[in-house]
């Protein structure tokens, strides 16, 4: 299942709101925000301990296999983590 983006729906009496300005997403079925987002939305509001776990990079959310480590193919804060050490190693291998 796809991430559905929360829309602010304005009328502020403060500046400079976070969803309004553009500056942040936030998924209003799991609740994940930015680097807690998983892969895929899981379609039911996450745990404190399972957002923080995706932050930490420790787990993903796969539509097709659920919760899985991540191992670079999707788009969680541990998947990326994995992308930039590879690509970490392969620069310094080619030096």
């Amino acid at each position: 299942m796809k991430h559905i983006k929360y829309e602010c729906r304005g009328h502020h009496e403060y500046g400079g709101c976070q969803f309004c300005d553009g500056g942040l997403f936030a998924c209003t079925i799991c609740r994940g925000m930015e680097g807690s987002l998983p892969t895929d939305c899981p379609g039911v509001k996450m745990t404190q301990e399972q957002q923080d776990q995706v932050y930490a990079g420790q787990i993903d959310y796969r539509e097709e296999r659920g919760w899985v480590k991540p191992d670079g193919n999707g788009t969680s804060m541990g998947d990326m983590d994995i992308r930039i050490t590879n690509n970490k190693k392969c620069l310094t291998n080619n030096s």
